[in-house]
């Protein structure tokens, strides 16, 4: 499903670039947003999980993701995005949030059973952060069909 919510957003965002519309420029921004920081979060998850993570990546991920929570409270939301944009800020806040901090506090600690008690943790946060990012997706599309969006008719379009 990841995948599909990805191609699905990506499409979109290809879409956005060539248009003045201010629904699709309010959805590139978005979905711009969702891709930087899921795929540092998604990282940084990995590199846990690994072993080998990164001294600054939480950190990084805390910053970039409170920066992005900044871009989105700037933007002019229409009342059709107001669910889908309330979706994408629970995404961020749970990311830029109890994500990192749980990532910062894994770095921190010496002991491996604790380690793995914060694994088990992380992975309960990861699958949250699926299930919130499939229902951003589709109050997402339910967005793209009451602002008149169509990714993949837009396409057959061009």
């Amino acid at each position: 499903m990841r995948i599909k919510s990805l191609f699905i957003i990506l499409s979109v965002v290809i879409l956005t670039a060539c248009s003045g519309n201010p629904e699709y420029a309010y959805n590139e921004r978005v979905a711009a947003n969702f891709f930087d920081i899921n795929r540092q979060y998604e990282k940084v998850y990995e590199s846990m999980l690994k072993g080998n993570m990164i001294d600054q990546s939480p950190q990084n991920l805390k910053e970039n993701t409170a920066r992005v929570m900044g871009n989105m409270n700037s933007l002019e939301v229409s009342d059709a995005a107001k669910e889908f944009h309330r979706k994408a800020n629970e995404y961020f806040t749970l990311i830029g949030g109890e994500a990192s901090d749980l990532f910062i506090n894994y770095q921190n600690l010496d002991r491996l059973e604790k380690k793995d008690s914060i694994i088990h943790v992380a992975a309960q946060i990861y699958n949250k952060s699926i299930d919130i990012s499939n229902e951003m997706l589709a109050e997402q599309l339910k967005y793209m069909e009451k602002v008149g969006l169509n990714p993949v008719e837009d396409l057959k379009a061009e």
